[in-house]
C-alpha cells in the first residue's frame, strides 16, 4: 500500500522502447495507491505502459481502490495498451482520476486514462487538454478497451489524431 500523502513526484524520464509493462511500477497485483500528484513525466515503452502502472493485476480489496491520482504535463509513447494511468488493468478498481495536460501515443490501443480495463468499475475520471495519438487502434479519452462499468467520467479539450475506431469515453 501505498498513501502518497499529497506529495508529487516530478520529472520521471523512462526509455525502454523494446520492454513491455513500463511505467513508475512495472507491473502489480494487489496494490493500493492514493492521493498523489505525478507532474512531467516522459515514458516510452513497448506494449502495456503507463504512468503509474504497465500492468495492474488483482485489486487488494474493493475498500482500497486506485483513487485520488492527478497526473499532468505527461508524455506517454508505446506500441500497444498505453494509458494514462495504466496500460492493462484487470480486476482492479479505480476512481477519482485526472489527467491534464499531456500526450498519450501508441501503435494500437490507447486510453486516456487506461488503454485496457478488464471487468473492473471506472467511476470520477476525467481527462482534459489530452492529444491522443494512435496509428490504428483503439483510441478512447478515458479508455481504450473495457468488460467493465464506466461511471461520471469526461473527457474534454482533447484532441485525436491518425486514429483507427475512436471514442470520446
Amino acid at each position: 500500500k501505498l498513501d502518497g500523502a499529497g506529495y508529487t513526484i516530478k520529472g520521471l524520464y523512462i526509455n525502454r522502447p523494446s520492454e513491455d509493462y513500463v511505467g513508475l511500477f512495472s507491473e502489480s497485483d494487489r496494490s493500493y495507491i492514493h492521493n498523489l500528484y505525478i507532474d512531467s513525466f516522459d515514458i516510452t515503452g513497448n506494449n502495456y505502459v503507463g504512468t503509474l502502472y504497465g500492468y495492474l493485476g488483482y485489486k487488494y480489496n474493493d475498500s482500497y481502490p486506485i483513487s485520488d491520482i492527478t497526473i499532468t504535463g505527461s508524455i506517454l509513447n508505446g506500441n500497444n495498451y498505453v494509458g494514462g494511468l495504466i496500460g492493462d488493468n484487470n480486476y482492479s478498481t479505480v476512481k477519482n482520476i485526472t489527467i491534464t495536460n499531456s500526450s498519450i501515443h501508441s501503435n494500437g490501443t490507447l486510453g486516456g486514462i487506461i488503454a485496457d480495463n478488464a471487468s473492473t468499475t471506472l467511476s470520477n475520471l476525467k481527462a482534459e487538454n489530452i492529444n491522443y495519438s494512435s496509428n490504428s487502434g483503439l483510441a478512447g479519452g478515458i479508455v481504450g478497451l473495457t468488460l467493465g462499468d464506466i461511471n461520471n467520467c469526461y473527457t474534454k479539450d482533447s484532441s485525436f489524431e491518425n486514429t483507427g475506431i475512436t471514442g470520446g469515453i
